[in-house]
């Protein structure tokens, strides 16, 4: 019965996910770069393939989890989709430096962006390990994470290199004191 339950709330976090990703993407349509730089894509491209290995499984969903891991699931999911709508929805619906790149004007980095330059990635992490905890085949969820983590190394190091062009000194002080997308790492 646990395990329905958290499947359930998985299922509906990722759609509250999704729809809140959606509409920034769309709210947002006329103002994206048209240039993206190749390991961007790169980037993205990995981290939908972690996330389908995360996402396929072959084993039957039966009630065969421990509670503690469909527990990690549970609590993990929601905040991960907190963090997510609040960094969707924080300044015009996009990231910072990328708000203040395309408008011409110095970013603000407060609100989810005082503690993370990258809160969205944050978010998808915490989203893919709820989902691995909960959902996945263990192997394949052995894979995926890693790909996926790949893909978000490298559209933060795009990124970072793309507002550190723009923002050299200011970006630099802060990319210094501020994480990337994983908490107390820099």
């Amino acid at each position: 019965m646990l395990h329905r339950i958290a499947l359930a709330e998985l299922g509906i976090c990722w759609l509250i996910w999704l729809a809140a990703f959606l509409v920034q993407k769309l709210r947002n349509a006329d103002t994206e770069p048209h240039g993206q730089r190749a390991s961007r894509v790169w980037g993205i491209l990995l981290s939908l393939a972690g996330l389908g290995c995360i996402l396929a499984n072959s084993e039957p969903l039966a009630s065969n989890r421990p509670v503690s891991v469909l527990a990690l699931s549970m609590i993990l999911a929601p905040l991960s989709l907190l963090l997510g709508i609040a960094s969707a929805s924080y300044r015009g619906s996009r990231q910072q430096f990328e708000v203040a790149l395309l408008e011409g004007r110095e970013p603000t980095v407060s609100g989810p962006y005082r503690r993370l330059r990258y809160p969205m990635y944050t978010s998808l992490i915490g989203m893919a390990t709820a989902t691995a905890a909960g959902y996945s085949w263990w192997p394949l969820a052995l894979v995926g994470l890693p790909i996926l983590l790949m893909g978000v190394e490298l559209g933060v190091n795009a990124e970072d290199r793309m507002f550190a062009d723009r923002f050299q000194d200011m970006f630099i002080e802060y990319s210094s004191r501020v994480s990337a997308y994983l908490p107390f790492f820099r």
